[in-house]
């Protein structure tokens, strides 16, 4: 699976006797199925507001089928056939949903790279690597999720590579922002075996500058935001199947909203976020 919002087995180190290349192979016709876990935590804190804290858990059921491949890049549409998502607020208060959301369809090339990512929804909104969202950690996430990228040449374990993309943050009046560069770097750590397995290790760290240059106008508030925004990926993607049987994500958002009226005195708000998802190939 391509990171889309079964415990890992007992993992044996194995010795790799030559370089392998790393490619997602799928067909036609095929359909996968995906166990999403996600644990969510925040807390927000600032002058003039009053205290948030907030747990989020979700567990949900994905499939996927390979509506076509063209020339090395997959059309995939995904749909969640089942989930169950909990938010619990500081008091305990617990809100429970088994809402779906809509499917989607994405074109996506044999190293990974996302190329257009469509809502099936009633709604349909289209995206592509370089689309412009409103300031939202997980559709910024989102972006950095679709420009991963298996490596070019074959690899040995212990090789690195790294790639330069352009994260679009937009707050949410959709004034102007300069989209800002995030630098992925990913390390084919060893080969070891998950299910009996044969599995390239990679991981991938990355930070985003969650920053505006200077204050925004927002109607008549002075709006400024920093903070980042850091992920550590981990996926443990199968040598003969040309797929990935486990993603990990644990993701941390920190950040200070800072606003004023005019002639007024100014405000701050103050967030940490932190996330954990696994995503598992049900077999």
């Amino acid at each position: 699976m391509k990171w889309w919002w079964g415990t890992l087995a007992a993992v044996a180190l194995l010795q790799p006797a030559t370089a392998v290349e790393l490619r997602y192979q799928f067909e036609p016709g095929e359909k996968l199925v995906y166990r999403d876990y996600v644990a969510m935590a925040f807390r927000s804190e600032g002058s003039g507001a009053t205290d948030s804290r907030w747990q989020y858990r979700s567990n949900s059921r994905l499939e996927q089928v390979v509506k076509k491949v063209d020339d090395g890049v997959y059309t995939i549409e995904t749909t969640t056939t089942d989930n169950e998502s909990e938010i619990v607020s500081a008091d305990g208060e617990r809100n429970k949903s088994e809402h779906k959301g809509d499917p989607e369809r994405v074109r996506m090339d044999d190293r990974g790279l996302v190329v257009e990512r469509k809502s099936l929804g009633d709604e349909e909104e289209e995206a592509s690597v370089g689309y412009t969202t409103k300031l939202d950690e997980f559709a910024i996430i989102q972006q950095v999720f679709d420009a991963l990228t298996l490596p070019a040449d074959d690899v040995d374990p212990g090789a690195t590579w790294s790639k330069s993309i352009k994260v679009d943050l937009t707050p949410d009046d959709n004034s102007v922002r300069t989209p800002v560069e995030v630098e992925l770097k990913s390390t084919f750590t060893r080969i070891v075996k998950v299910r009996n397995e044969e599995c390239a290790e990679l991981v991938t760290d990355f930070e985003v500058p969650l920053k505006t240059p200077k204050d925004k106008e927002a109607s008549e508030l002075r709006l400024s935001i920093s903070g980042r925004l850091l992920g550590h990926l981990t996926t443990y993607f199968s040598l003969s199947r040309g797929r990935a049987l486990v993603e990990l994500a644990t993701l941390g958002a920190v950040g200070e909203m800072s606003i004023a009226p005019p002639g007024g005195e100014r405000a701050r708000m103050g967030g940490i976020m932190k996330v954990n998802i696994k995503t598992v190939l049900e077999d």
